[in-house]
């Protein structure tokens, strides 16, 4: 976060200046990590189990954050390359992302075949669904997403665009949440469970978002730099607060449920606004060099470190599950499992994504 308070604005080189987004990148895919580090079924923990979804619920912010930055830097490309046929990029990228996306659900979904044989008659919905391995979903939405970030580009670059779509899109949420709590037909909600989080009714706002940011990063910049570090720390705490009450209410109405509603919420948009504000002007100087590397090191691998975290998390659930069935923990053991899951499972992922970008995967982990 920004140490300095009232400096004048000056733009900063094109490396440097993207170390903000190397920053939320890092954290975010951090973010990611920790909701597949807890390697216990629930009934280990059932009594604390509400407790536990809603203490980590403000790490939420992750998805929201990684799709406003894949856009925005998509915008960027497409500003820095106006000539290139439009239909050349949209393929171009579309074939990037579907090297990983084939090599990854193909694992998992051997991985699921021959490991869970109850489940082979479903294989095919649960690939649809972007289940087949936690995170999987993300993919299936950029791969609807980044066609029409390429074809409607020039059509959402306004202000107006990014308030009506923000506005479509709480409204979405705030339809979701009347449904879940038996307010409006809950037969919509029931609907939503078919298509899963690959549904676009969860995340169509941060394209347009993304393209927002790359259209007035300077005036976005100007202003995290004028905004004073408290009040950063003011409106990330009040954020945070917002997901406890926000997640709270749909593990309520879901009787614990929870999916595909996690995102659903209007924290999530409030989240993507705020975490770039109150890093856009983050610079690698200000941290120290070992922070920097780290961030770099997990910001270059984050495609590697997301889909391998998600399929590593599947089988140690797998085999957690097999060897905790009988033992319930209190709440300072899950705490500490979930932490030493968390740091063991990003480790794991990141030497992973390394030795497999060294085997000639980089397209699969970077």
């Amino acid at each position: 976060m920004d140490t300095t308070t009232g400096a004048k604005f000056t733009p900063i080189s094109q490396s440097d200046r993207l170390f903000w987004v190397d920053f939320l990148k890092a954290i975010s895919m951090m973010a990611v990590v920790s909701y597949h580090s807890l390697f216990l079924p629930t009934s280990a923990y059932a009594e604390i189990a509400p407790g536990v979804e809603v203490l980590f619920a403000p790490l939420r912010f992750c998805v929201p954050v990684l799709l406003s930055l894949s856009f925005f830097l998509l915008a960027r490309s497409l500003e820095r390359y106006p000539e290139k046929s439009r239909w050349e990029l949209c393929r171009k990228r579309l074939f990037r992302l579907l090297i990983p996306t084939l090599f990854w659900f193909s694992i998992a979904a051997g991985l699921r075949y021959f490991g869970q044989p109850a489940e082979r008659g479903e294989l095919g919905l649960i690939l649809l669904q972007g289940k087949v391995f936690p995170g999987a979903y993300y993919l299936l939405v950029m791969l609807q997403l980044i066609p029409l970030a390429i074809g409607c580009d020039r059509l959402l670059q306004s202000t107006r665009s990014t308030l009506l779509s923000f506005g479509l899109q709480a409204l979405a949420f705030v339809a979701i949440y009347l449904s879940l709590s038996q307010r409006l037909n809950p037969q919509f909600a029931t609907f939503l469970e078919i298509p899963a989080r690959s549904c676009l009714i969860y995340w169509f706002a941060y394209l347009p978002f993304g393209i927002y940011i790359q259209r007035n990063w300077q005036i976005i910049q100007a202003f995290s730099v004028k905004t004073s570090p408290i009040l950063k720390v003011i409106l990330l705490i009040l954020v945070s607060g917002s997901f406890l009450v926000e997640f709270h209410a749909i593990y309520h109405f879901t009787n614990g449920d929870t999916a595909p509603f996690e995102y659903a919420m209007l924290s999530c948009l409030a989240s993507a606004g705020l975490f770039i504000l109150c890093f856009a002007n983050l610079e690698a100087d200000r941290l120290p060099d070992f922070i920097t590397a780290t961030v770099k090191l997990i910001s270059k691998y984050s495609l590697g470190i997301f889909c391998i975290n998600g399929i590593l998390s599947l089988v140690f659930l797998q085999i957690g599950s097999q060897i905790f069935t009988n033992i319930q923990f209190t709440w300072e053991s899950i705490i500490l499992l979930k932490l030493m899951g968390w740091v063991g499972l990003l480790s794991l992922s990141v030497f992973l994504s390394q030795l497999l970008d060294r085997l000639g995967l980089g397209n699969c982990v970077r």
